[in-house]
């Protein structure tokens, strides 16, 4: 990873926030803290790099949109 890349984990909730240097931010939900920081470890860099953008051959999906938009 270029940069830190920050992660809160809810125990309770089951539930962690990657916090990106840029100030984004993702959720990822039904995880335990293992799980998210392997998650953040293997692909972190790739959506830092991709700013928390998804490009598909359909269409483009950023994390402000809702599902259907």
């Amino acid at each position: 990873m270029s940069k830190e890349i920050e992660l809160a984990y809810d125990a309770g909730q089951r539930r962690a926030v990657l916090t990106f240097p840029g100030g984004r931010t993702l959720a990822i939900g039904n995880v335990t803290e293992e799980q998210a920081k392997a998650f953040r470890d293997k692909h972190g860099a790739e959506f830092q790099k991709r700013d928390c953008c998804l490009h598909t051959v359909d269409g483009q999906f950023t994390r402000e949109q809702p599902h259907g938009e």
